[in-house]
């Protein structure tokens, strides 16, 4: 019997899964060398590659959360350099990634948001993924919003979101344009966790149609690109 060609998608999935691990691997890195979390560290000067405009805004700095506590909340990135030095708790969630490329620790970003304001961009100031998107980091702290499976138990600790747009231009919510399939993010949660979207270290949001059986599973039969994951990468 003939078995099934598998197209270059999932080789892409796997990838991204391999990119999730690495960076967990790389905040843990990170937080064993300098006893801190990426873009919190209070004491940017033991970076060799930063400057100044490494250093997070001191009113939030040291405090093991990577942004501000809301982002779990509605998963909006709020993602902005505005000034340099940065001056708010949303600046770290882009110091994140600086901090983990002055410790040689990952690629994919450059370092210009150190260096003059930035728009955000995939492979510029947050690493793209290989199924479309990208990944921005954040801290979650407890429920998230209805555009999760309605019945998602929620999640503390750092987490990654993967998302098609850089900001926040295209609703977590819209059909069609999400960066999996339910197939897609199915696959990945199982070889990561439960297999479940709505529990869990690995969750999932998107259109209604990326769940099925009022939330409890991926809806695997539908084809269109309705899901998008999140990953906590670091329990509080």
């Amino acid at each position: 019997m003939l078995r099934p060609q598998f197209t270059v998608e999932p080789a892409h999935v796997v990838a991204t899964i391999e990119r999730v691990k690495k960076y967990e691997a790389a905040i843990t890195s990170f937080r064993d060398r300098y006893h801190a979390f990426p873009g919190d560290i209070a004491d940017t000067s033991r970076l060799d590659r930063c400057n100044a405009n490494c250093a997070p805004a001191k009113i939030s700095s040291g405090d093991n959360v990577i942004g501000s506590r809301q982002f779990g909340s509605n998963l909006k990135s709020g993602l902005k350099i505005s000034s340099l030095p940065p001056s708010s708790a949303s600046d770290e969630t882009v110091l994140f990634w600086q901090h983990l490329l002055a410790a040689d620790l990952i690629s994919g970003v450059t370092d210009s948001a150190i260096h003059s304001p930035t728009p955000l961009a995939w492979g510029i100031t947050m690493p793209a993924s290989p199924t479309g998107g990208g990944f921005v980091v954040g801290y979650a702290d407890g429920k998230f919003p209805e555009h999760l499976s309605p019945l998602n138990e929620g999640m503390k600790g750092t987490i990654l979101v993967l998302k098609l747009s850089a900001d926040d231009s295209i609703a977590l919510d819209t059909p069609g344009i999400q960066p999996l399939s339910p197939a897609q993010a199915a696959f990945i949660d199982r070889k990561l966790d439960d297999g479940k979207p709505s529990k869990g270290f690995v969750q999932a949001y998107g259109a209604p149609s990326c769940f099925k059986d009022g939330g409890i599973n991926y809806d695997e039969a539908n084809p269109k690109k309705d899901c998008g994951l999140i990953f906590r990468i670091q329990a509080p």
